[in-house]
């Protein structure tokens, strides 16, 4: 057991290099004094605000950092055959989910501890008239365990349990307390101040980790069916093929296909994520008395566009992986690029240009710049994390790019640049990211590889 979960650490330090990096940067991050204090008095530098706004985010941010160093590190892995590797040591499935748990749950998230201590230590040393934050780096801890438990129910036992008795149910019942966690709670600004939601929160969190570990101990190498299941059902699932047309004859099949198709799915799906996430928060909010106007919520809308840019990136990344396919198209690599950047950036342009006329006709001059400025901002992170899928793929690397592209989008997002320089930026990343998605679909042969999908339907054998 020892050296599987060594070998896990040996092969991905460079992720749990950058996740300590990153939970020093938190750590000085909620060691941070309220704005209320008096610390703030005076000027202070953009990097000490960038601080202080990371560490109003904890919740959100100490998940993100769970998320990109915890399980999903093992799933890549049993997607590339992890299973068929360790079948031949000596150890019981037990043994095995147990080490695995160990290793994505246990040793990760000490590793976070430690450095996100360091971070508040470094901070009070360097600021010794400030209040060393006990109470907060403890629960800061709590929540980061949390979290990696959580993760490993998602990346680990929800694929574990699909053929198992009981086992849907179990992934149904896991997936709406995620939901619950991640969006009921950490967006709710009401649940945040209740001790009995914070209390249910962290009950749902030490349940779904304790989960975890018990179903870690139930592994059994080989028990999903994913793989067969496609095949077993091929002959109930398949119509039969049309007779072919007699000589002299013309037959024509319905419907849209090719281009088509794939825009009128790509894009009505992705504006249908973005639109209910613009819509159910607002509402939720407003019903919680924490909106009063249009303009309050006009601006939290904009405020949320780096959220539909992301669910615009997922709903893409099925047609990313298919390259191969999209290359064998009568179209050259310069009108592949466009159409592929194109369709990912439009599901968000329409969502801004709704939101946009909204806020013109109901609010001020200042909301609807503010509103334009937010929407045409996230056009240039986004055209380049699309280049990066295309030119390496929708693997964990473009993952960590996007997380990267994120952040420095919110970071950038506060300084209320006027918009002529907006627009520069944007028509600057938007040509760099055709030149690179040209180049990368001309000479690179990663994107052409058949594609390891890190969520959906997958073999835990092959994986591919």
């Amino acid at each position: 057991m020892k050296n599987v979960i060594l070998d896990h650490c040996r092969r991905w330090w460079w992720v749990f290099l950058l996740g300590g990096a990153y939970a020093v940067i938190l750590g000085w991050s909620l060691a941070t004094p309220d704005f209320a204090t008096g610390y703030w008095q005076g000027k202070h530098s953009f990097l000490e605000q960038f601080f202080k706004i990371q560490s109003s985010m904890l919740l959100m941010q100490s998940s993100s950092l769970a998320v990109f160093t915890g399980a999903m590190l093992l799933l890549y892995d049993l997607q590339r055959g992890l299973v068929r590797v360790v079948a031949v040591l000596p150890l019981t499935g037990r043994q095995l989910g147990r080490s695995w748990w160990l290793a994505t749950v246990a040793a990760p998230a000490a590793w976070q501890i430690a450095w996100l201590s360091i971070g508040a230590g470094a901070f009070y040393l360097f600021h010794p008239g400030t209040t060393f934050p006990t109470v907060r780096l403890l629960l800061a801890d709590l929540l980061i365990f949390l979290w990696f438990g959580t993760a490993f129910v998602i990346y680990f036992v929800n694929q574990a349990t699909q053929e198992i008795r009981w086992g849907k149910l179990c992934n149904f019942l896991a997936t709406v307390a995620i939901i619950w966690m991640m969006f009921g709670f950490a967006l709710s600004l009401n649940a945040q101040k209740s001790p009995v939601k914070w209390a249910l929160f962290l009950g749902l969190g030490l349940l779904m980790t304790f989960f975890g570990w018990w179903r870690a101990g139930q592994f059994i190498p080989g028990q999903t069916k994913t793989a067969n299941r496609p095949r077993a059902r091929a002959h109930t699932l398949l119509s039969p093929l049309p007779l072919k047309s007699l000589p002299g004859t013309h037959s024509e099949v319905g419907g849209n296909g090719g281009l088509a198709l794939l825009f009128s799915v790509t894009f009505y799906r992705a504006f249908l994520f973005c639109l209910y996430a613009a819509v159910a928060l607002p509402l939720a909010l407003a019903w919680q008395g924490q909106l009063d106007s249009w303009s309050a919520a006009i601006k939290l809308v904009a405020g949320l566009v780096a959220a539909y840019w992301v669910l615009s990136f997922f709903t893409l990344t099925p047609a990313l992986r298919q390259l191969r396919y999209l290359r064998t198209l009568p179209l050259s690599a310069s009108h592949l690029a466009l159409m592929l950047i194109f369709l990912a950036l439009l599901p968000v342009l329409a969502l801004g240009a709704l939101t946009t006329g909204i806020a013109w006709l109901s609010s001020d001059a200042p909301v609807t710049l503010l509103v334009l400025n937010h929407f045409l901002f996230v056009l240039a992170p986004a055209s380049l994390c699309v280049a990066v899928a295309i030119w390496r793929g929708t693997g964990i690397q473009t993952y960590v790019m996007l997380l990267l592209m994120l952040i420095g989008f919110q970071s950038a997002s506060y300084r209320n640049l006027p918009l002529y320089l907006v627009g520069a930026i944007v028509a600057v990343c938007v040509l760099l990211a055709f030149l690179v998605a040209r180049l990368a679909l001309r000479r690179s042969s990663h994107a052409y590889r058949p594609p390891i999908t890190p969520f959906g339907n997958f073999t835990w054998l092959g994986g591919k």
